[in-house]
Formats: C-alpha cells, structure tokens, sequence
C-alpha cells in the first residue's frame, strides 16, 4: 500500500508541473510593447525623435555570420538614404544591398522587433546626445547558431 501511495504522489507531481509550465507559456505568449518592456530603448528613441534629425551621415558595420564586407559610409537626407558607399574603396552600395542598409530610424525598426518577436539577447548602447544607437548585438533564439547580428554606427555627424 505504501508503494502505490508514494507511486500516486510521484504521479501527481509531474501533472502539477506540466500545468504550471503550461501557465507560464501562457503568459510568455502574450504580446510585448517594447516601450514598456525596456525604459533604455523608449528613452533613447524619444531623444532621437525630440532631436529631429533628418539630414545625417554615419559609418555602419555589419558583423553577421554572412558575407564580410567594409563598412558603409551612409548619408541621409530628409530621413531617407541619400548615398551609401564603401568605406575602403568608395564605390557605391549596389542598389539591392541598400535595401538592406538602415538609417537610425531602421536600427529602431530592428531592435524594436526584437524586443515584439522576444529574441534571446538584445544589448544596445545609446548616444547620450541624440539617443541613436551606437552599438546593436541581436540574438533571436539562444538555440541557433550563427544567426545572430551586429551593427556598429561611427563617425556619426549632422
């Protein structure tokens, strides 16, 4: 009788478990307002938006697991890329990979999604002028390898 009373107990357990496991998924999937989840990301992105700043020229470095390339010297112009080109040799970008290139308002997009989609790691550092981020490591899942990204901006100016 005492085994099949210590069995039920031990039964019991991993039930309780499952369902408070459950809850926590539960509420894990709710959506997130990155304004509320991190008070770094709003305060830097109110910053920028006070600053106002459409007309600005920066260095961006890409690190990703993909293809290496120099860094991009971008210019922006009413809030839109102007010209964009190569560090090191001053060639343009190519017309597709400047789809890819973000002005500060994309780097927001991006860490923004970031934050909605609940990736793994999100680390950014901030202007302390303007609020633009100077430093950006994104990680959407701790399980996957080599999917994660960088972007550095430097030499920013008005």
């Amino acid at each position: 009788m005492r085994n099949h009373t210590r069995e039920a107990s031990t039964m019991a357990a991993p039930s309780t478990i499952s369902y408070v496991l459950f809850a926590f998924v539960l509420i894990g999937c709710g959506s997130h307002d990155s304004t509320t989840q991190n008070p770094d990301f709003s305060a830097a992105k109110q910053r920028w938006s006070d600053a106002n700043v459409q007309d600005y020229q920066f260095t961006l470095r890409t690190i990703c697991y993909c293809l290496p390339e120099s860094d991009i010297v971008v210019s922006v112009k009413g809030g839109v890329i102007d010209t964009a080109f190569y560090k090191d040799t001053e060639s343009p970008v190519s017309a597709e990979r400047l789809q890819a290139v973000p002005t500060v308002n994309g780097l927001f997009d991006k860490i923004e999604d970031a934050y909605a989609n609940n990736a793994a790691l999100v680390q950014v550092t901030y202007n302390g002028t303007y609020g633009y981020p100077e430093d950006v490591f994104i990680d959407y899942s701790s399980n996957l390898a080599d999917e994660e990204f960088r972007y550095q901006v430097t030499d920013f100016l008005l």
